[in-house]
This record gives C-alpha cells, structure tokens and sequence, in this order.
C-alpha cells in the first residue's frame, strides 16, 4: 500500500485521493510504519462540484437507501450521527442552496420533509422546495414523526438556514 505524508502525519493514498480528505478513515492501515524513501501523495485538489472534504467524505459513505439529514439551524443536535455543521450566519448557507449542491452527487430517490412546512411557510418558499426536489418522490409527515427516522441516518449537514421547518431527509435512490 502506497502511504502518502502530509506535515508529520501519515494516510493511505487511497484515503487521501478517493475520500478527498486529510483525515484517514483507515486508521489501522494508515499506522504501518513506512520507510521515509516510499511515501508518495498525490496530493488531488478538488475545483469543482462539492468543495468542502467532510461533506465530501459523507456523501461518499452513502449506499442505496442510505439517508442523509440536511437541517436548518434550530434542529436539536444527534450526538449518534455525524454531524457536518456549516451555518455560518443566519441564512447562510440554506438548506435549498446545500441540496441544490448536493443532488450531482447524490441520486435520491425519495425524501421526507414535516407537514408543518407547509402550515408555517408562504406559497413561493413551498414551490422553491418543491423545485428542487423536482422528480423526487416526496412526502410530508408530522415533525414528530420525521424526527424519528434522523438516528438511522448517514449524517447530517446543519445549515444557517432560518426557513421554519425547512429540514429534509434524503434517501439515496
């Protein structure tokens, strides 16, 4: 196995250049000592598409009818998951400008939002979720209910987004 070092630390290549990340997932692999003269890293710099290496990572993991969480900022924490948190500001990102990054890279087949979206939030904040998730079976059920299908997900991205009850659940196609 070919390790690639980055500063003093040492991962596998194939960690480094298929996950994009400088976090080993490997661990048990990426400890074997390796003489100083082998290590190689073809260091891959991503420039286009999903920039950020932790969603990057996430999304990578995700198998056919894997879920994944995008939540807005108030949603509770899940310690059992993880957790990729990008809000910066309020609104900043959205949930609809995470999923519009997303779906190149993720084929969902289905997806599941709270009925109390539609109670809570105007006509044209319904029909640009409903834009983008154009050709996705989706369905609305109560934010009680929703809440329980969170601890079998993949991971969640927690947004800055202040829409109320804007969080989706996606499941891969």
């Amino acid at each position: 196995m070919t390790i690639g070092q980055i500063g003093k630390r040492e991962y596998c290549q194939k960690c480094v250049i298929e996950y994009h990340v400088i976090k080993c997932t490997r661990a048990l692999v990426c400890q074997i000592a390796n003489p100083p003269s082998a290590r190689i890293l073809n260091n891959v710099m991503i420039k286009t598409g999903i920039l950020n290496p932790a969603i990057n990572h996430l999304l990578s993991r995700v198998r056919h009818t894997n879920t994944l969480v995008i939540a807005d900022r108030g949603f509770p924490f899940w310690p059992m998951i993880e957790t990729v948190d990008i809000a910066l500001v309020d609104d900043v990102p959205t949930v609809l400008a995470v999923l519009r990054a997303i779906r190149s890279n993720f084929q969902v087949g289905k997806a599941w939002m709270a009925r109390e979206f539609l109670k809570n939030n105007p006509e044209s904040t319904r029909a640009a979720f409903r834009a983008a998730l154009s050709g996705i079976d989706l369905a609305h059920e109560p934010h009680i209910t929703f809440k329980k299908r969170v601890p079998n997900a993949i991971g969640l991205i927690r947004t800055g987004d202040t829409t109320q009850y804007a969080n989706i659940i996606l499941e891969s196609a």
